[in-house]
């Protein structure tokens, strides 16, 4: 949600009200009068968000049984992911998936000691080893925070190193245990972004000295590309066709982590001239070195024109729903470089591929009123948005309905329903709202019950 409309206060809002009452008929308009009883009381789910969903189902599931130490079941069922990789039933990007699923939701203290008698109990299990690593890094990544380095303090820096060490022997411990281990790749890639640099000696599990350069976000990268280098090419030995570990090491060798396009452009052509890479992979590693660009654009602030170009030529290349997300970045790049009038116009593409987005109609919404003032266009996208469930949209008509903005005639009963359906999801501001419309209609029911006592 990017585009929201002014919340008044509390105080102000009878002032307000009183105004519209006072004012001269509202303005008659032609878009529709949404009904609350058509509305939905939360967005319907996307297909991908579905997916999500039971991704997380099964990680929750996973972690019951780490607490439970159930490492007999946990080891069963990495093992069937591992057979199934190694037999090629699933490609690699599921096999990372589903090992993923059983890396614990919240990481601490506990969850470590869990996992350390999984590592104790069957010492020779490469999901215990992998898990424990990965773990470690979710720690490590918790250390340092999404921070600059500049805005990061050295405490955090030695705390996310400390932990990443951690996680580089325990992912180490766990390579010679399975013959495709390409999450441990994965993990080793990121690990080196946040606490490196490691050798990759698989015989040997040493750590060495590090000294933090804070001038370079992520802190210490000496030696960064050799490393990831070297882990890369031994997980495209392994298996050339997947994405997530191409996917990885882009994240970390963009310009903001010291690396450069020139190399990644490199490896993609390597990858198209390899003959080993699928299609759809070749359109993946495209697509993403297209809105990695874009955002290292958005990221620095330059350009931001640009970037809205790069986006949509990423979602162009690869355009699957769930990528959509690229045009959303594509239009706000837009917006920011002060063009609202093709950010309206990306919203507009967005709603034409995917009449669903109620994300996109809102926002159209909140551009037409503050771009054209065009208050037929925005109620319409905002019911839209609002039957389809989107609680920003919700608010919003409830407030339209509340004071008579926009034109509309006051509503005190039809805004309290469409409150009701945004409180509903948790959205304090029409919490809020609820009872100064409540003390609204108990004054004006008062003051139509008046005249009959007299």
């Amino acid at each position: 949600m990017k585009h929201t409309l002014a919340i008044l206060s509390l105080t102000g809002l009878l002032v307000t009200l009183t105004a519209a009452n006072a004012a001269d008929t509202p303005v008659k308009r032609n878009y529709p009068t949404p009904l609350a009883e058509e509305a939905r009381a939360k967005p319907a789910p996307f297909p991908e968000d579905e997916k999500g969903a039971h991704w997380e189902a099964e990680r929750t599931r996973y972690s019951v049984l780490i607490g439970m130490h159930d490492f007999a079941t946990l080891d069963k069922e990495a093992a069937a992911f591992m057979r199934d990789y190694s037999a090629r039933k699933i490609n690699g990007d599921e096999f990372v998936s589903r090992m993923f699923s059983i890396v614990p939701l919240k990481s601490g203290s506990s969850q470590l000691e869990d996992l350390k008698a999984w590592t104790q109990a069957n010492p020779k299990s490469y999901a215990a080893w992998y898990v424990l690593g990965r773990q470690y890094l979710e720690l490590a990544a918790k250390a340092r925070g999404n921070q600059t380095s500049n805005r990061t303090s050295q405490e955090r820096f030695e705390e996310a190193k400390k932990y990443a060490a951690l996680a580089y022997r325990a992912t180490m411990e766990s390579l010679p245990l399975y013959g495709k281990p390409v999450t441990s790749y994965i993990t080793l890639i990121h690990d080196e972004a946040l606490g490196g640099p490691f050798v990759f000696n698989p015989g040997k599990a040493a750590v060495p000295a590090c000294n933090v350069k804070s001038e370079i976000k992520g802190g210490c990268r000496v030696d960064q590309n050799a490393f990831q280098d070297e882990v890369l090419d031994a997980a495209i030995k392994v298996d050339p066709d997947m994405m997530d570990v191409y996917s990885r090491y882009f994240w970390f060798n963009v310009p903001r982590w010291g690396g450069s396009f020139e190399r990644l452009t490199e490896i993609y052509d390597q990858a198209r001239k390899s003959g080993k890479v699928s299609t759809q992979i070749l359109q993946q590693m495209h697509a993403e070195l297209l809105w990695r660009q874009a955002s290292e654009l958005v990221f620095h602030g330059e350009n931001l024109g640009s970037a809205a170009d790069l986006y949509i030529q990423a979602y162009e290349v690869n355009p699957k729903p769930g990528n959509l997300r690229w045009l959303y970045k594509a239009a706000f790049a837009a917006g920011d470089a002060g063009d609202k009038a093709r950010e309206i116009q990306i919203f507009t593409r967005i709603i034409g591929i995917r009449d669903t987005e109620y994300e996109a109609y809102f926002n159209r919404a909140m551009l037409s009123d503050e771009v054209y003032q065009d208050h037929d266009r925005m109620f319409s996208d905002l019911a839209i948005s609002a039957k389809l469930g989107y609680v920003y949209a919700q608010n919003n008509i409830g407030y339209d309905y509340m004071t008579g903005i926009h034109g509309y005639p006051v509503n005190l009963q039809e805004a309290r329903k469409w409150l009701v359906l945004a409180a509903n999801q948790g959205y304090q501001h029409s919490k809020d709202k609820i009872a100064v419309v409540d003390t609204m209609i108990a004054k004006q029911q008062a003051q139509e019950k008046g005249p009959q006592r007299k």
